[in-house]
């Protein structure tokens, strides 16, 4: 580590921004993304008492590299709704095994209508540890632990402290029309583990998770611009325009501070637009009240002429 320079952080980031493919456009977000990581890396390793780590930090603070900006795509309830009967379909069809099919169908029903990320619906993969309540264990010496479980709906009420903010939050599911009747068509014996899970019967990993969406997604006509996270932006834009108190909103997403809602609230011009017409509506109002005032002086002048 003594040995790397900025000189060589500037390249890694050139590299990394590189277009997939001639004619494609440059990977920002992916160059921004391994930036942080590699600065996460020098922080672990200087904390671990590697001086040379805590030197490169300074350094690579210095720098300035171009950020993305903020994702402007969004899933709609017409694309969501499509996913789902899609993804049902080609279970059915023998395309893709159908507890698969129902699963992912399962896991973007519950993004877009929960309004929850997807390490959410789906939990994480950890390295084992033993006697962990709850847990699911696999072969391969790593475990799974998740809130979205068949366990934990009692009275179809899911509890929950979500995964970044460790909020705690609580959902009627009967409440949400794109997820419930799928919760409901799974048979009684099929209820138990994890709700979003591989034809094995184990929790479906990420990796898994976002490819099997794709292939759907692709098949359901939806472009690849939208990405299963999106279904989160998509929700909370269509309760925004169905004229739910924003702050009910940011509570939903379970934001610390309302100013990050915006960010998910895709379709800024529909706002826009309502504020011009509220401004039309005052504008068009005093007119009308200063024509009256007018005809009033003007009828006044008329009687003192008489």
């Amino acid at each position: 580590m003594r040995n790397v320079t900025v000189i060589d952080v500037k390249r890694w980031h050139r590299e990394w921004r590189k277009p997939k493919a001639e004619g494609l456009p440059e990977r920002i977000k992916r160059a921004s993304d391994a930036i942080a990581m590699f600065r996460r890396i020098l922080g672990f390793g200087f904390s671990l008492g590697h001086d040379e780590c805590g030197t490169l930090v300074e350094r690579v603070a210095t720098l300035r590299f171009e950020r993305s900006g903020a994702r402007e795509e969004q899933m709609t309830f017409a694309q969501a709704a499509t996913f789902v009967r899609k993804a049902l379909e080609m279970g059915k069809a023998g395309v893709i095994p159908y507890e698969r099919a129902r699963s992912m169908a399962l896991g973007v029903a519950a993004q877009f209508d929960l309004l929850l990320r997807q390490k959410d619906i789906i939990g994480e993969w950890i390295p084992a540890r033993p006697d962990i309540a709850g847990a699911i264990y696999d072969d391969a010496g790593d475990m799974w632990i998740g809130r979205f479980r068949w366990d934990n709906l009692p009275g179809w009420r899911l509890r929950l402290k979500t995964s970044k903010t460790r909020s705690a939050i609580e959902f009627d599911l009967q409440n949400y029309s794109l997820l419930f009747p799928l919760l409901e068509s799974v048979p009684l014996h099929q209820r138990g583990g994890a709700i979003v899970k591989d034809e094995r019967g184990l929790p479906v990993r990420d990796r898994s998770y976002r490819k099997w969406f794709r292939q759907i997604a692709r098949a359901a006509g939806i472009p690849d611009e939208v990405w299963s996270m999106d279904s989160r932006a998509g929700g909370a834009t269509e309760a925004d325009e169905a004229g739910a108190d924003f702050k009910a909103i940011s509570d939903h997403l379970t934001h610390a501070e309302t100013r990050t809602t915006v960010r998910y609230i895709r379709r800024v011009h529909k706002r826009t637009a309502t504020v011009a017409e509220a401004r039309n509506r005052k504008r068009a109002a005093e007119g009308a009240a200063k024509r009256g005032a007018d005809d009033r002086q003007l009828s006044l002048f008329g009687e003192e002429e008489k």
